[in-house]
């Protein structure tokens, strides 16, 4: 029987771990959110061939096999602006792959690209100056959402991070003074110290599992 090595999973907008996978030898697999987007990407290619010009200023809507015809404009960023210069990155690498025989007959289509913008450092926001003006621990970040989803046992009773809020059963959310209480409560009560150790101890822990010899680390390698 063959080994069957762990996969690491990203997403096709952020594949930031693409190249720790290839540290550890690991395979890789991209999933889409829907059909019509890899469509887009995958039809790239004879779209750059047919259309003159911009996408921008074409008159007529975009087909694509099986897709609903697109206004030009609609498409994604990268494809707007056909003279950047990552429009044509790797070039000659691709033309290789297609021609050499020593790469075999694998078929290879450049979709893209897909970058990353670089947001300059001039549109930070005023509210991290802010938080950098304040004494340590002395402010609560309320996240209003995350990749990850876990239940309401999990966070209390195994995690032992969460406080269990009270609804009112007329308004279906919590109020203020309830938000108040839980404020003070993980700020200045002992409970909330507590959590707070807890949090920390999670941090740590963490850390240490990404390390060299950490738990996470052997277990991905």
């Amino acid at each position: 029987m063959t080994e069957i090595r762990p996969t690491l999973r990203s997403s096709i907008s952020s594949l930031k771990l693409s190249p720790t996978a290839d540290e550890f030898h690991m395979l890789k697999y991209v999933f889409v959110s829907s059909a019509w987007p890899l469509a887009l990407m995958l039809y790239a290619p004879v779209l750059d061939k047919k259309v003159q010009g911009e996408y921008v200023v074409q008159k007529e809507p975009l087909r694509l096999p099986g897709c609903m015809p697109v206004r030009p404009e609609d498409v994604v960023d990268p494809l707007l602006d056909r003279t950047m210069g990552e429009y044509r990155l790797d070039t000659p690498t691709l033309k290789a792959m297609r021609e050499e025989r020593g790469y075999g007959s694998v078929p290879v289509s450049a979709v893209g690209p897909l970058i990353k913008p670089v947001i300059p450092l001039r549109l930070r926001s005023g509210l991290l100056d802010w938080l950098d003006e304040q004494p340590v621990e002395s402010v609560i970040y309320i996240s209003f959402g995350s990749a990850g989803k876990m239940n309401a046992i999990e966070l209390i009773e195994e995690l032992r991070v969460a406080v269990r809020p009270t609804i009112a059963p007329t308004k279906g959310i919590v109020g203020r003074e309830e938000i108040e209480m839980m404020v003070r409560k993980v700020m200045a009560e002992q409970e909330g110290k507590a959590m707070r150790a807890r949090v920390k101890e999670l941090k740590n822990s963490g850390k240490k599992a990404w390390n060299q010899d950490g738990s996470s680390f052997n277990a991905l390698s």
